[in-house]
């Protein structure tokens, strides 16, 4: 997949897990241990279902008192142990997509690489709106982060 999204409105993340690929990408696929990072350390209740197919839904839905937070899509593409792209679409406030706003959705792209230390994870986060008055590349990178740290957690805990 081969996607050059317009400047400010994607990034790339990296981390080396100390899990083997096949580990770390099942991570993505499991609705249950999905569940337990994908909303990194605010994730509660969180209720997954994924069809892990090209073309499948997935959605992760989580209890946030009166208010259910979302975010859903489809695969876009499945290489098993490789890569992962997807569509992102918020069915929570996140800043720009409030009031009347219309907005596309995002697009996720996880690729695995064999390291010496297990996989080195590379996440770019695509179509990210370029608004500095609303939710910025900067909060959408620092919520990854958060993430990230939660899914290596997840993967510690699992043995």
């Amino acid at each position: 997949m081969t996607t050059t999204p317009p400047d400010g409105t994607w990034f790339d993340l990296e981390r080396v897990l100390a899990h083997p690929p096949a580990r770390v990408f099942q991570a993505w696929l499991d609705p249950a241990t999905y569940a337990r990072w994908c909303w990194g350390s605010m994730g509660k209740d969180v209720a997954c279902e994924i069809d892990a197919r090209e073309g499948g839904a997935w959605s992760a839905y989580m209890a946030g008192g009166e208010t259910r937070f979302g975010m859903l899509g489809y695969y876009i593409e499945i290489l098993p142990d490789e890569r992962l792209a997807y569509t992102l679409h918020w069915d929570a406030p996140v800043g720009y997509n409030e009031g009347d706003a219309v907005v596309g959705d995002e697009i996720v792209r996880a690729t695995l690489e064999p390291h010496e230390e297990g996989t080195r994870l590379t996440v770019r986060h695509m179509g990210i709106i370029a608004d500095p008055e609303r939710v910025s590349v900067r909060e959408h990178r620092r919520g990854w982060e958060d993430v990230l740290a939660t899914l290596e957690r997840v993967l510690g805990e699992a043995g």
